[in-house]
């Protein structure tokens, strides 16, 4: 399949120019990535600056009017004035009233623009004094008072926002506990009211970027300024800022934040105002804070275009001066395999493509030299084919066409002389073929003869092979015959044995018999000496006794019936044992004869299988023999088609070494 041709400045321009995009692409995406981390982390550390800034300047304002309040907890004349007042004792009616109220209005007066009023609480009383003159009674609910929580609390304290009723003014109650000279007891409570009028002036008067903003919170979260009024005094939640953002001001989380108002992105941080629990958020958009980001990214964008562009240049400049010369070496080398090599070359520079342009021009020249080898070469080949042997080559042959110079005039030498020594050998082969051909034609009158010899030695060996095998079959049948006759013997020998071990068995059960017989005479010796007994002590009885003896007397004679009887089965079984004794003996002398015939039975078999075994090895043998003959007649009879076919291929052989003769003799040798 023929390769589509890829030009080089082509590829040239593509292993440059993607390679270089492709970096160009990965250096501008971490550029712009770190660019844009870095831009994101200098906003986010200046929104953390303002705000922490901002917070400053509003905890300064709190921590002055927090010494304020402090001061006036630790004057004397206001503790005195505390410590004096009984419980359901009016603070007015106090020597000290005056004195203490003129001081009340003096600290008002120093920031009157500022601390809306001054008061201080008796807690026994349970009653109040404030620096614009009022005062209330004795038992009076101080408890329910947001600044209560300064004497439970035993510190200093800041109120949420609220607005005041006769202003309407939104102002925070700054109140710490007057504590008891020398003790740790809490006598009463100093505050001030103060407006937050200042916080809004800091916040409005900082200023975050172009259209970033402030928020102010209480505590609660309550607002204490935003841009836009309307979300004063509402509450954070009740904003649109994102629910991440209002769940951190909910849980006073300060930290930097990323989050939505109105589906758009903010940067942020949270802080807190000193520790009084107001914070400062300061927020500003995504795309004021990252304005210097995408301006940055643009100019990156612009610098990797132009750089890849002049890239693009400098690569499509350099493969011109590359390729110029390359197509020049193209030309050329599709005229040279065109077999055009009246061709040249001109060569304008120095570097390596100049020097691959001289070289080719030597190649050029040497091509012509090497067309002129060939065409010698091919004239010379041309001559040998005709078979002229005396040739000579006129030109001066360099390089591998040497060796081709040398390897022909070799070849002159060694045919020269091979086929002079092939025409010396053809003729010795005519010489030699005739004498083999007479001696062939004899070898295969002689095969013939030994062939029909070998053929009746077969026939007759076949006879004697018939003869034998049937010597071996009968020897086999005999020996079958023999071996059933032995089994039968072995199984007559076997019921002989069992013949002998029951006439055994018999003499034991009669050696049995005859015990018990003579358990029976003893107990009728024993009855009839207890009959004798009974008939004495009858006969002492007297007629009282006569019944009895008539019994015993009756005893007495079946006890002599039963020894008769006894001894007469002894007289049988005694003669019944000399019988089976007898025939003990006539048995054992059956088994001896018995196992004479088993054991001449045994050896006559073991005879007449050696018989059957040397006639199967015999009639082996023969067939061995048989073969042997066999495979002589095929040799015989192979030698004597050799021999025939010797013979026609050495009348064949002759004819060819005058035909070689023949042709030899065309060949023009020196």
């Amino acid at each position: 399949m023929k390769k589509k041709f890829i030009s080089l400045r082509f590829k040239m321009l593509g292993w440059i120019l993607v390679p270089s995009l492709i970096v160009f692409i990965l250096t501008g995406m971490f550029i712009t990535n770190s660019v844009g981390k870095s831009t994101q982390d200098l906003i986010v550390q200046r929104l953390s600056s303002d705000a922490v800034a901002v917070a400053n300047q509003a905890n300064e304002f709190f921590s002055q009017n927090i010494s304020k309040v402090e001061t006036i907890a630790a004057d004397s004349m206001i503790e005195q004035i505390l410590l004096q007042t009984l419980p359901n004792a009016a603070l007015a009616d106090s020597p000290l009233f005056n004195d203490v109220q003129n001081t009340l209005i003096k600290q008002q007066s120093i920031d009157s623009d500022t601390v809306l009023s001054v008061f201080v609480a008796d807690l026994d009383s349970a009653q109040f004094m404030m620096s614009d003159g009022y005062i209330t009674g004795p038992n009076y609910d101080i408890a329910s008072r947001p600044w209560y929580s300064a004497a439970t609390l035993r510190e200093t304290i800041v109120t949420l926002p609220y607005t005041d009723i006769n202003t309407g003014m939104m102002v925070v109650t700054v109140a710490t506990p007057i504590f008891e000279e020398g003790t740790n007891n809490v006598v009463g409570v100093s505050a001030i009211d103060i407006r937050l009028d200042r916080i809004v002036e800091i916040m409005s008067a900082y200023k975050i970027g172009e259209e970033g903003f402030l928020v102010c919170t209480g505590p609660a979260g309550t607002i204490l300024y935003h841009p836009n009024s309307s979300y004063v005094n509402l509450n954070f939640s009740e904003t649109n800022f994102s629910d991440d953002m209002k769940n951190a001001v909910a849980s006073s989380a300060y930290a930097n934040y990323t989050f939505d108002i109105e589906n758009q992105k903010y940067y942020g941080s949270l802080t807190e105002i000193g520790d009084t629990g107001f914070m400062v958020l300061t927020c500003m958009p995504e795309d004021e804070a990252m304005h210097a980001y995408h301006s940055i990214t643009k100019q990156i964008d612009g610098a990797f275009f132009i750089s890849l562009v002049i890239l693009a240049i400098c690569v499509f400049i350099l493969s011109k001066m590359f390729i110029k010369p390359l197509v020049s070496l193209r030309n050329t080398a599709q005229s040279i395999a065109d077999g055009n090599l009246d061709i040249t070359m001109d060569t304008h520079s120095s570097d390596e493509i100049g020097q691959v342009s001289v070289a080719f021009s030597k190649t050029v020249d040497q091509l012509k030299k090497y067309i002129l080898y060939i065409d010698e070469i091919a004239s010379v080949l041309n001559q040998i084919s005709l078979g002229n042997l005396i040739f000579s080559l006129e030109n001066d042959y360099t390089g591998e066409f040497s060796k081709i110079k040398d390897s022909l005039l070799e070849i002159r030498t060694n045919l020269t002389q091979t086929l002079g020594h092939v025409s010396k050998s053809s003729n010795k082969v005519l010489e030699n073929s005739m004498h083999m051909a007479d001696n062939a034609l004899s070898l295969a009158q002689g095969a013939t003869e030994q062939a029909s010899a070998v053929e009746q030695l077969a026939a007759s060996l076949n006879d004697v092979s018939h003869h034998v095998e049937v010597s071996a079959q009968r020897a086999e049948n005999a020996n079958q015959q023999a071996i059933s006759v032995g089994q039968h013997i072995d199984i007559s020998d076997k019921k002989m044995k069992e013949v002998l071990y029951s006439i055994q068995h018999i003499n034991e059960f009669s050696s049995q018999i005859e015990a018990i017989i003579k358990t029976i005479e003893d107990i009728a010796f024993q009855t009839n000496i207890l009959a004798l007994n009974a008939a004495v002590e009858a006969a002492r009885a007297g007629t009282a006794g006569k019944g009895f003896a008539v019994v015993a007397d009756e005893v007495r004679n079946l006890a002599g019936k039963s020894a008769e009887a006894a001894k007469n089965t002894t007289q049988l079984i005694v003669q019944t044992i000399d019988a089976v004794a007898e025939s003990t003996k006539i048995a054992h002398t059956a088994a001896e004869a018995m196992n004479k015939v088993v054991i001449g039975a045994d050896s006559i078999i073991e005879e007449l299988n050696e018989i059957s075994k040397m006639a199967a090895e015999q009639s082996n043998a023969i067939s061995q023999i048989t073969i042997g003959i066999e495979q002589i007649s095929s040799v015989v009879s192979t030698n004597s088609a050799s021999a025939e076919e010797t013979s026609a291929a050495v009348n064949v052989l002759s004819g060819q070494a005058k035909v070689m003769e023949k042709e030899i003799s065309k060949f023009k040798l020196s």
